[in-house]
């Protein structure tokens, strides 16, 4: 699984200070669980993540208290994501850059051993 975002805008504007909202929906087809799944989403050139936050839905189970640096770091590790289980990540950020364009990749890693 992968997750990404891309913000373009206008080359003659300037958006820096601008506040965005980065939305990143992971979900497991199965058919094994998924336990134990990190979420990286380094930072990037132009855009300064504020907070990130967890919902999960069909099972699955947030991190307790997701931050900025676990996501950018290391990752988010998923307690429980059950096939058909749902992580869905709300980012907070603010725009840096001044114009162009700014693209944010996230991933998700599955546990050793767990394959579809």
């Amino acid at each position: 699984m992968t997750a990404g975002n891309s913000a373009n805008y206008d080359n003659t504007a300037s958006w820096n200070g601008y506040a965005a909202t980065v939305t990143e929906v992971g979900t497991n087809g199965g058919p094994s669980a998924a336990n134990g799944t990190v979420v990286t989403d380094p930072a990037v050139a132009g855009l300064s993540k504020t907070s990130v936050s967890c919902a999960a839905a069909g099972g699955a189970v947030c991190p307790a208290s997701p931050t900025v640096a676990q996501l950018e770091g290391a990752g988010l590790t998923i307690p429980a994501l059950p096939n058909g289980g749902v992580i869905t990540l709300t980012i907070a950020a603010i725009v840096t850059a001044p114009n162009g364009t700014i693209s944010n990749t996230a991933t998700v890693a599955p546990p050793a051993g767990v394959t579809d």
